[in-house]
């Protein structure tokens, strides 16, 4: 384990890689076979690109020391002693229990909040290589912890409020649109100086 995340996330990698890589029949037996081998290697990781389609193949030795760089070197994760599943189950269980008592969720969406086989959330980094020195977005999948349920339910309900904020900006089109209608200070001329 890297600080608390299992490893299983790089097996899902090169399994969902295999089954959408399509051997081209054009290829030759060589390529065929390298394409092959590389799936079956146990000392590399395949992960897609940070930007783009293209899929990055690294030594597992090299993905998980720049993983545990990058997790290491910030302020947003912190080790634990233990894997924490269990207690933060308990607080999930207790918070829906009293959510349930006091009438502000059904008996449905309390079974349906508290998870049957939670599990530790996994770690991933898709490295930048549009970046120097190649550095990871570092992804934290929450699919079957304690909290995705509660997670979903929150997001649902922030949605609208903040689709409906002035600030949102939906994608790059968006921006482009609501900066077009901003007033610019001057009309007909602009001046460009450059430093030489």
């Amino acid at each position: 384990m890297l600080m608390g995340f299992p490893y299983t996330s790089l097996n899902l990698t090169k399994k969902e890689w295999s089954e959408t890589a399509q051997i081209n029949k054009s290829y030759n037996e060589r390529r065929k076979r390298s394409i092959k081998d590389i799936l079956q290697d146990d000392d590399i990781v395949i992960r897609p690109e940070d930007k783009g389609s293209g899929k990055v193949v690294i030594k597992k030795e090299e993905y998980f020391k720049k993983l545990e760089e990058d997790i290491t070197n910030n302020d947003i994760y912190c080790e634990t002693e233990q894997n924490t599943t269990h207690q933060i189950t308990k607080k999930v269980k207790s918070l829906v229990n009293k959510m349930k008592k006091e009438g502000l969720i059904s008996g449905e969406m309390k079974t349906y909040l508290i998870s049957k086989h939670p599990h530790p959330a996994k770690l991933k980094g898709n490295l930048k290589i549009h970046k120097q020195n190649k550095p990871y977005r570092t992804i934290v999948n929450g699919i079957g912890t304690a909290t995705e349920k509660i997670a979903e339910i929150a997001e649902k309900e922030l949605d609208y409020y903040v689709i409906n904020s002035p600030s949102y900006i939906r994608d790059t089109t968006d921006f482009l649109d609501k900066l077009s209608k901003v007033k610019q200070p001057i009309q007909k001329t602009a001046y460009c100086f450059v430093s030489m």
